[in-house]
């Protein structure tokens, strides 16, 4: 799995670009639903610019969810090790 973080870390550090333009879109008036479909929007019209994050898209779903929950097994696999008087080597 380690391996595979490394060579999507590679593959994402080959993808990314400076933006020429930057845009700030700052404005909390719009509501919640409304910012998912201008992002949704504009992460489409990036695909179509540049094909190379739609590669980086699909290899953020395929790697992402596995270490996400290995990630968390990880956690309480070292929360077992910490008795719950707080005597163990994680008191916290």
């Amino acid at each position: 799995m380690s391996g595979m973080m490394i060579l999507f870390a590679i593959s994402m550090f080959m993808t990314l670009d400076e933006p020429k333009d930057k845009e700030r879109m700052v404005n909390s008036d719009k509501s919640f639903l409304i910012k998912v479909k201008e992002l949704s929007i504009n992460i489409l019209k990036g695909v179509k610019k540049n094909p190379n994050l739609l590669i980086g898209w699909i290899m953020n779903i395929i790697i992402g969810g596995p270490m996400l929950i290995l990630t968390l097994y990880f956690f309480s696999w070292l929360e077992a090790w910490c008795p719950d008087d707080g005597t163990g080597p994680f008191p916290s």
